[in-house]
């Protein structure tokens, strides 16, 4: 049985979520919401859906049973409550709300309805991730971590925060997934506006509850994107490259104590074997993930209580920064 899916909210996010949803073979996408009636239609006559200009047209259709929430953050709560209010399984975009207090509430009222609560924390998708994941025994017991998430303001579509909220965010969903039940116990930050008026870079020093320490590094104001993730562990290290799904290892080993300066130049040579990667687009994986937690039963691998930990996070972080 094919389930009904609508996006709510058709900016530059919302438009990826219907061609994914569009091209899944397991759903009927069958209708949009949003306030621009000319973008509105336009979208529904291109995948000859059904074009609704508010939240209350889409639900006395009664077509639908999950919807993708991609509109602007300080919307999501009433967006994503009025959805669960109407019994409709819900994916709402990072963050999952712009206060910690009615992500709770958003939370409790999907467990009380019995409905799926997912949030779009995208990279938790990237295939890249996946396969970090899967070998960090290769590196033993890991030691530090350093991640870098910067490029250019992305002045295409419609801030909602600042560079935590927008970049950051990804990376402590990130720490979370990668390292477990670990907590972060100590934070050092630092951070400046250049462009918004807002925090638009940070540089973010963590510990974490068994004496692992790591780095985060987020930016509006370089000229090239880029999106890196190292783990260095006691018997090697791992490097994810994000936008190329990559990953590499290099494994430790002793060498002799150099005996010239050409032998210690050759000490300071790595190899990194590159291993294999499935590449996928993150966001499909993601959908897929949601529209089976709905007919398995199952929660999704990012969840409303995963959304609420990195909110959380961000807040405390930018408290930090103050």
């Amino acid at each position: 049985m094919k389930l009904n899916v609508a996006v709510v909210g058709t900016g530059v996010m919302g438009q990826h979520h219907l061609r994914v949803y569009n091209a899944l073979d397991n759903v009927n996408l069958v209708g949009l919401v949003d306030l621009d009636e000319a973008l509105g239609n336009n979208l529904a006559e291109k995948y000859n859906i059904n074009y609704y200009k508010t939240l209350s047209d889409l639900f006395e259709s009664g077509e639908t049973n999950a919807v993708s929430v991609c509109t602007p953050t300080p919307t999501h709560f009433e967006v994503a409550k009025k959805c669960l209010e109407n019994d409709i399984h819900v994916l709402v975009e990072k963050p999952i709300t712009m206060q910690p207090e009615n992500a709770k509430k958003l939370i409790t009222l999907s467990e009380l309805k019995k409905l799926k609560l997912m949030v779009g924390h995208v990279e938790r998708y990237n295939p890249a991730i996946k396969t970090l994941k899967e070998n960090m025994y290769k590196i033993g017991r890991p030691l530090t971590f350093s991640s870098r998430r910067i490029g250019p303001f992305p002045n295409h579509r419609v801030h909602d925060g600042n560079v935590l909220f927008d970049l950051a965010i990804h990376d402590l969903d990130i720490i979370f997934y990668i390292f477990g039940n670990r907590e972060i116990t100590d934070l050092f930050v630092v951070g400046g506006e250049i462009v918004t008026g807002d925090l638009d870079f940070a540089q973010i020093l963590m510990k974490l509850n068994d004496s692992l320490c790591g780095t985060l590094e987020v930016n509006w104001v370089t000229p090239t994107k880029e999106r890196f993730l190292s783990v260095t562990g006691e018997n090697g290290i791992l490097k994810v490259d994000y936008i190329n799904q990559e990953v590499k290892f290099h494994q430790f080993y002793k060498k002799p104590k150099p005996k010239d300066y050409k032998e210690l130049l050759e000490l300071g040579k790595h190899e990194f074997e590159e291993l294999p990667v499935k590449k996928e687009e993150p966001l499909k994986l993601e959908l897929i993930d949601f529209i089976n937690s709905i007919k398995e039963n199952r929660n999704p691998m990012v969840n409303g209580h995963d959304g609420l930990k990195a909110l959380e996070k961000v807040y405390e972080i930018k408290e930090k920064i103050k």
